[in-house]
């Protein structure tokens, strides 16, 4: 709908199409931020990964949670203490790239450790008898996670190419910020122009994205091809548990000692959270609402698709993942112009119900495309018999396939409830009167410079991030006893 009105305005005042034509100078830039960000997040994220699934079981529950920790700040908090460094050297890209790859490397480990927790005992132990334990994993054993690892990295790169604010505040150019600005752009033709301008603008963010995600997809379907259910060995065969350790150092360690430096006394932090009670509380009902709802619908819809003819469940794939390719401001963008109507009100004039809206359309194709490989590796013949003896699709779902998707579901709610918690460039744009989250004041007083209050906040959303990932924690480490 968007774009439809968009096209229209464009070929009505056809200078709307320089908007494509000034976007060009920020494709190189983009795709370098991309590319390096993926790099670092697999530098950082593959020993974390080791460390979750072959390190001490002490070690793999504190790295799972520190893992929830950075998704949880937007990454324009973590770009703040490079900015003094950033104009000194001149290397903008370096500490963009830097700041990506912190805040979004438990993409690649996590996806890591579910590979390596996947691998075939009898296949593991037969490369590690036959060669050494570094020739084994960067041989046989590196080809069967790799695949997994590509995936991480390609979510990552893809999140980098809608990201707007740590760029933009390290000045590296980016499509997120000059959609932004397209948005907000003070020259005015017709109404709905700025709807238009951040739709023409953005048309190159799908094009990188998919740069990304497609070789990322491809590598996910064999993984869901070669994976099993047999569990391999727990007992670690490399340091990697020293490994995990560093970069949990690295990241959260550095954005925590950063936080805890910026704070002046206990009282005036107490007054900065006493300040935002309904920001935190709207957090809270926001992101536990959509960690609920949004696995459960992703794994349902994948499940009711599994039985429909194979274009028809393409065509429905990726009619779901569609909206994923976009930046987020044009989907706050989008959701305005659709959901700004009298037959709508109800919704749009709430409190929470644009922000619960903007974080199912933002967050829904990562939950779909997160749920592919579990429920790809379960047993399409347990559904069928249910359903042969008259169970309704819901009810085979419920009573069948939801008992063994619990590890999944709970990993998947974790990381879906820190991302929401951090979510800023949509529920900036849709939240109604008194819904704003925990995100949008941190914004706020950081470029008033209040940075006591902003270290405050962002400590609360880390600690309630890290408190979702260790409540999934310990909920697998209860299905597996």
């Amino acid at each position: 709908m968007l774009g439809t009105r968009a096209t229209v305005l464009a070929l009505q005042h056809p200078v709307l199409w320089r908007e494509i034509a000034l976007a060009r100078g920020v494709w190189l830039g983009t795709l370098q931020l991309c590319l390096c960000s993926a790099i670092g997040a697999v530098i950082l994220g593959v020993p974390l990964g080791f460390c979750l699934a072959r390190g001490p079981k002490w070690l793999r529950f504190w790295g799972a949670v520190g893992c929830a920790l950075p998704l949880g700040v937007p990454p324009v908090i973590l770009a703040a203490p490079f900015v003094s460094a950033s104009g000194k050297t001149g290397f903008p890209l370096f500490f963009s790239c830097l700041t990506l790859a912190m805040s979004f490397y438990p993409l690649v480990a996590l996806a890591g450790a579910l590979a390596i927790r996947a691998l075939p005992r009898g296949e593991e132990e037969a490369a590690l008898l036959a060669s050494s334990p570094l020739r084994a994993w960067t041989g046989v054993l590196g080809r069967r996670i790799f695949p997994a690892i590509l995936g991480g990295a390609g979510a990552v790169g893809a999140l980098c190419a809608w990201e707007m604010g740590a760029p933009d505040l390290l000045s590296q150019p980016s499509f997120g910020m000059s959609v932004y600005r397209a948005l907000n752009s003070p020259q005015m033709l017709a109404p709905g122009e700025s709807a238009a301008r951040a739709w023409l603008a953005a048309l190159g963010v799908p094009i990188i994205a998919l740069l990304f995600l497609l070789p990322a997809a491809r590598a996910l379907r064999g993984l869901a091809a070669q994976t099993s259910s047999e569990s391999s060995p727990d007992e670690a065969r490399l340091p990697w548990a020293g490994f995990g350790a560093l970069v949990l150092l690295v990241s959260p360690g550095f954005i925590l000692w950063q936080l805890f430096s910026a704070l002046e006394n206990v009282g005036a932090a107490q007054t900065a959270i006493a300040a935002n009670d309904d920001a935190i509380f709207n957090t809270l009902v926001t992101a536990t609402v959509s960690a609920v709802f949004l696995p459960l619908g992703a794994a349902f819809l994948l499940s009711l698709w599994s039985v429909w003819p194979l274009k028809a469940r393409r065509f429905a794939l990726g009619a779901t993942l569609l909206p994923g390719l976009f930046a987020p401001v044009v989907i706050g963008v989008a959701l305005i112009e659709l959901w700004n109507r009298a037959a709508l009100g109800a919704v749009y004039d709430s409190r929470l119900g644009m922000v619960l809206v903007g974080h199912f359309a933002r967050f829904f194709p990562l939950a779909i495309a997160l749920f592919w490989v579990p429920l790809s590796n379960l047993d399409p013949d347990l559904k069928r018999s249910a359903q042969n003896l008259g169970a309704s699709p819901l009810r085979a779902f419920w009573t069948t396939e939801i008992p063994a998707l619990k590890g999944a579901i709970a990993g998947i709610a974790a990381l879906i409830w820190a991302l929401c918690a951090g979510e800023l460039s949509v529920s900036v744009l849709v939240h109604g009167p008194g819904g704003d989250t925990l995100a949008i004041p941190i914004f706020g007083l950081l470029h008033a410079g209040i940075a006591a209050d902003v270290a405050a906040l962002c400590l609360l959303l880390m600690l309630l991030c890290g408190g979702a990932m260790a409540l999934a924690v310990v909920a697998l480490g209860r299905k597996h006893e």
